[in-house]
């Protein structure tokens, strides 16, 4: 592994090395760059998604695939309304200090929306993603406030164990009263859980974190571009769109170099 650390880090753009954090901030920089300064008429929305695979465990990682997984989340956003959007793996390892729920790694996706109208696609996504024990909110939907700090933990090389605790009381400032909420503590991934995570991450490459949809990213000569599909005019950047979504996945980095 620390072979491919070494070549990752010295060339970022041709070998995106997974558990690389200098390759994973480069994309980070690139792709931040690029959609700060679009912001299309609307605005963006920026959404998380936590699909149910709470049997995955670190060992299954190993087999787990990531391209069954991006297909879901591109079925799903088949049937709705939006324009374009992007989408980056998260992981997260969660357990409960109790034992109420079996300890699980979980997958998800964190990323940016455009064209479409909150309420609405809440609604359709909720339909799409329910509640459960384990994932009590698996879809939250905000919009963006165009500050970059979001492409530091969308693109993120450092993942969190989460422990669920027992409810807990806090303030709520919309009815003034005192209420009883879920809480999670970040803990650091054990050690001996965070070889098979790299190794994932490695087995994916950074830009197989990566769904965008109905829009391409491209490297130019300039950096990387995000072009919206053929079909998608420019008035259609912030206005939703329903119909099957034309999307690119990257795998090993094919990304279009236009030199």
């Amino acid at each position: 592994m620390s072979k491919s650390l070494s070549i990752g880090c010295r060339i970022h753009r041709e070998h995106a090395v997974g558990s690389c954090a200098a390759c994973v901030k480069f994309v980070r920089t690139e792709v931040g760059r690029e959609i700060s300064g679009l912001m299309p008429a609307g605005g963006l929305l920026r959404a998380s998604i936590v699909p149910h695979t709470t049997n995955l465990t670190f060992e299954g990682l190993a087999s787990f695939s990531i391209e069954n997984h991006a297909r879901r989340l591109k079925a799903t956003f088949a049937e709705v309304d939006f324009a374009w959007a992007i989408f980056n793996l998260d992981i997260s390892a969660n357990e409960h200090e109790s034992g109420r729920y079996s300890p699980h790694v979980s997958p998800h996706w964190y990323g940016l929306v455009a064209g479409a109208q909150q309420r609405l696609l809440k609604s359709e996504l909720d339909a799409r993603y329910p509640s459960s024990e384990v994932i009590p909110n698996p879809v939250r939907l905000k919009p963006w406030d165009g500050r970059f700090r979001l492409f530091e933990y969308m693109f993120k090389s450092d993942f969190d164990r989460r422990v669920g605790v027992e409810a807990s009381e806090s303030f709520d400032k919309r009815t003034g009263r005192i209420r009883l909420s879920r809480n999670t503590r970040e803990r650091d991934i054990r050690a001996g859980d965070r070889p098979k995570l790299l190794e994932f991450l490695d087995r994916i490459g950074v830009y197989g974190r990566i769904v965008v949809m109905r829009a391409q990213l491209r490297e130019t000569r300039s950096g990387l571009r995000l072009v919206l599909m053929r079909q998608q005019s420019d008035a259609a950047v912030g206005q939703g769109n329903r119909g099957k979504a034309e999307i690119t996945k990257f795998r090993d980095l094919r990304i279009w170099r236009n030199d």
